[in-house]
């Protein structure tokens, strides 16, 4: 059995996705493909989407912030110190519902839903993606970038064109 080697890594990667800027903390690439440990903050009133992971386990943990988790039978509220888990394809929608940002952090195991992040990271991190609405065909690199990681994307977020319209350009 092939032990890896431990991993120190400071100042990750962030990537905006859906309003919700991501930081990579432990890639995939990192961890054997085993796990990536990554931090969201979503903004007051914003809102994953309808989704499953095909590929993977996913856990998160709010840090601060309260988060609306929703899942095809449950919807829970988390505040700061409570976690939930999700297996792979169930369909789940995130937001956050309360008046301030919702920081958590994101378990998925194996690591899948990080590579898709970095795949093209100038699809999520570029300069013009921070400054407008995403167009039709940046949608649908996107929704195609997606199924070749197993992320189904089944419902967009709730009001995301208008929500992302609203949004400080410096929020990551």
């Amino acid at each position: 059995m092939k032990t890896k080697a431990p991993v120190h890594f400071q100042g990750p990667p962030v990537y905006p996705f859906h309003a919700v800027c991501r930081a990579i903390h432990l890639s995939g690439k990192q961890t054997g493909e085993k796990f990536s440990l990554m931090e969201a903050t979503m903004p007051s009133g914003g809102d994953g989407g309808l989704h499953a992971h095909s590929y993977e386990h996913e856990s998160l943990h709010v840090l601060a912030g309260e988060l609306e988790a929703t899942n095809e039978k449950d919807l829970t509220l988390l505040g700061p110190r409570e976690s939930c888990f999700e297996p792979r394809n169930t369909p789940r929608r995130l937001g956050d519902r309360g008046a301030v940002a919702t920081r958590a952090f994101l378990i998925d195991a194996p690591a899948a839903f990080d590579a898709f992040l970095r795949n093209d990271g100038s699809l999520f991190a570029s300069e013009q993606m921070l400054e407008s609405i995403p167009n039709e065909m940046e949608i649908r690199n996107v929704l195609e970038l997606a199924g070749q990681f197993g992320v189904q994307l089944r419902k967009p977020p709730e009001n995301h064109l208008e929500f992302a319209a609203e949004q400080p350009q410096s929020m990551c």
